[in-house]
């Protein structure tokens, strides 16, 4: 009894670095249209026979934008009070961060916007509590108007 198809699974990892990984052989502008590539987690190696996550020199993740994540979480898990295990397997993993990289951002955050939340790490138990609500799009409209 086979648990997966192969093919699905084949899809879908065609997906994946379609939308992650920069094309070897590119062709069309739309082969770069992935706002996913800009990030550059993903990589292709140079014998081009396997791909391997960029950790070292990935490019650091805009607070806001790892805001925007936290923000969307809360809205799913619809609760004020979230454990770091979540944060870091829902958010910190999209990105590609370390623990202690999202430990540093969450930390970074709640001094930035420490009316609207706390992020603490009492007794080894790491979690953010949302005090006040904070509005998502007031969050992207911040991130995207600072340059003008």
């Amino acid at each position: 009894m086979t648990l997966f198809n192969a093919n699905t699974v084949k899809k879908d990892i065609g997906v994946l670095l379609q939308n992650y990984a920069l094309p070897r052989k590119a062709q069309s502008n739309e082969d770069f249209s992935s706002l996913l590539i800009d990030l550059d987690l993903i990589r292709q190696s140079t014998e081009g026979k396997g791909y391997y996550f960029n950790v070292d020199g990935k490019r650091k993740v805009t607070k806001e934008i790892f805001l925007y994540g936290l923000l969307k979480l809360k809205e799913q898990e619809g609760d004020n009070t979230i454990p770091f295990d979540t944060i870091q397997e829902r958010v910190g993993l999209v990105f590609c961060m370390q623990d202690f990289e999202t430990i540093e951002m969450l930390k970074q955050l709640a001094s930035d916007y420490s009316q609207y939340f706390t992020y603490s790490d009492v007794a080894g138990i790491k979690q953010v509590q949302f005090t006040k609500d904070l509005d998502v799009k007031q969050v992207l409209d911040d991130y995207y108007g600072k340059d003008i």
